[in-house]
């Protein structure tokens, strides 16, 4: 076997590396450095990276110890460079160890890589625990190969003393210093197993948490009740911790058309419209009330439907006018069962229809909303359709519904129009009352809510 070592080729190498490669390769480690670092961030992975090309003088020696190890000499440059892998090279250490294996899906989602070693090999020091990965890099001049070595931040240190030690001296180190570093590597792993328990514990938490989030609002006592915990939960002197809650059934309705009744979705609205800025925000809509301290619920659903913008169903764009009318029908409808179910104090709301400048116009769109022969169109079929001046009825009303800027009559309207409607026998004996208010010298229709 022919042992000699063919210094002067390595020496060579080496002096086209510092004048030629290093510079290419150092290029192509900070490319994939900064990949590297704006994928895991993205992906909120705590992670520190650094990147090199490797040092002359290393290159050298390690050069002449693969020679020495395979009793052989290079007889050329393109020997060495297929050789040796890592003349570039990315470490990156993240701060949990249950990150490892997400960087490295991420690694192989962002690069081309051809080659995956895990540490401890067999036969190789079990106190290195790292993944390596060899990544094809397009460069200026082709492609370079760039090793990313992914290890933990707490077993950096070590890593690198018994490198220092082992791998750089080239030599068995001494009892005293291999006994030293057997007993940091069991500090290192007790360390990592720690972490790792709290890791496991949080998942199970977080697990546990997004189970009671899922749970659906079983009924307006249990939205109370979670809004009541969530709000509990919040600094004592927030603004919102002396104010009525008030009646849930609009906030129960408006998650139950969106399939969203959970007690996750709940917080959730809660967290956007009770959050930073609200107090201002309240302070503003409660001023448009006349009592100037809406309930949380109220606040709530105006935030969402008036304040928020809310994108009602565009019926104008409907072809089918049957489905067109009925929407009306029931959203004016229930627009006053809204009413009554917001504001107890009906004679209050009632002032908004007597304050109505065409009040004959007004009293016979309320009659005809309320008279037999809408429910039967409502139940029906088909078969029933408005005549002409049902039409005419109908959309008189509508546009007095929309000119109205009382803002518990607009809220109500917005509410209905979002199509949370409330059954209709809510809204007939009222509808009774504002037509006898609005013409007293009538008899108003009688209504069965059998």
């Amino acid at each position: 076997m022919n042992t000699k070592i063919n210094d002067s080729l390595a020496s060579a190498f080496v002096q086209k590396y510092r004048t030629h490669y290093q510079h290419e390769y150092n290029g192509a480690a900070n490319a994939v450095a900064t990949t590297c670092s704006e994928v895991f961030s993205s992906s909120g992975i705590y992670h520190t990276v650094k990147f090199r090309a490797k040092h002359p003088e290393s290159l050298e020696t390690k050069i002449l110890n693969l020679e020495f190890r395979d009793g052989h000499a290079y007889t050329s440059f393109e020997d060495i460079r297929k050789e040796i892998i890592n003349f570039a090279g990315v470490r990156i250490l993240v701060d949990f160890p249950k990150d490892i294996s997400e960087v490295g899906t991420l690694v192989r989602q962002s690069f081309m890589v051809f080659n995956e070693v895990s540490h401890p090999k067999e036969n190789h020091s079990k106190s290195y625990r790292a993944d390596h990965y060899h990544v094809r890099f397009h460069g200026p001049q082709g492609k370079v190969v760039v090793e990313i070595q992914v290890s933990s931040t707490v077993r950096a240190p070590y890593h690198t003393k018994e490198h220092e030690i082992i791998y750089k001296a080239n030599k068995e180190p001494t009892r005293a210093e291999a006994q030293r570093l057997g007993r940091i590597g069991c500090v290192v792993d007790m360390y990592e197993m720690e972490l790792n328990q709290f890791a496991e514990d949080e998942a199970h938490q977080a697990e546990k948490k997004a189970g009671k989030k899922a749970r659906p609002l079983e009924g307006l006592d249990d939205v109370g009740f979670h809004m009541s915990k969530w709000i509990k939960r919040q600094r004592p002197h927030e603004w919102f911790q002396s104010k009525e809650i008030g009646s849930c059934t609009s906030i129960k309705a408006f998650l139950d058309i969106q399939n969203k009744a959970t007690v996750g979705n709940l917080f959730e609205v809660l967290e956007i419209v009770l959050g930073p800025g609200s107090e201002s925000q309240y302070s503003e809509i409660a001023g448009q009330y006349p009592s100037h301290n809406p309930n949380l619920v109220i606040f709530i659903m105006d935030r969402m439907l008036l304040t928020g913008q809310a994108q009602y169903p565009d019926f104008e764009s409907w072809k089918d006018d049957h489905k067109i009318h009925v929407y009306k029908i029931k959203t004016l409808t229930s627009t006053i069962g809204w009413l009554s179910r917001l504001w107890k104090d009906s004679l209050e709301w009632r002032k908004i229809f007597a304050r109505a400048h065409d009040k004959s116009s007004l009293r016979e769109g309320l009659d005809w909303l309320g008279s037999t022969k809408q429910q039967f169109f409502l139940d029906d079929n088909l078969s029933l359709r408005l005549d002409a001046y049902d039409v005419d009825i109908l959309d008189g009303l509508w546009s007095w519904f929309e000119e109205q800027n009382d803002r518990r009559f607009m809220l109500a309207f917005a509410i209905s129009r979002f199509e949370l409607w409330k059954e209709r026998i809510v809204a007939l004996h009222h509808i009774n009352d504002l037509v006898a208010a609005l013409c007293p010298l009538m008899k108003p229709r009688q209504y069965n809510e059998e």
